[in-house]
């Protein structure tokens, strides 16, 4: 799935397959971290950990600076926008997905 902005500045997807139309949906979408969820970062290691109050998890950066940035103000293109020149990689809107679909499976994060 290719992504472009109109003049005004709001995204468009270019949808070729069912996969990508997913993604287009789930992109629109504003997430926020579900209450009992703390984002930790460490700038000595340059990590994130996420509690959960039952356990721990070590996060890659790409899914700390993601979840770190769920507080339903920008919805997921908005927070690729943000990413892509950190992260300047093709498959970047993939790696999202997979990382905003893990992190609701979890519990993690919700839907606003």
């Amino acid at each position: 799935m290719n992504w472009s902005k109109k003049k005004d500045g709001s995204p468009v997807a270019k949808i070729k397959t069912i996969a990508d139309l997913n993604h287009a949906i789930l992109f629109a979408q504003r997430f926020i971290l579900s209450p009992e969820t703390l984002i930790r970062r460490s700038w000595i290691s340059r990590s994130y950990s996420i509690d959960t109050g039952e356990s721990s998890y070590e996060l890659t950066l790409l899914a700390g600076e993601v979840l770190s940035r769920c507080s339903g103000k920008m919805n997921v293109f908005d927070i690729c926008d943000q990413l892509s020149v950190r992260f300047p990689t093709p498959s970047l809107t993939y790696e999202l997905a997979e990382i905003i679909c893990e992190a609701e499976q979890h519990g993690w994060i919700s839907r606003q």
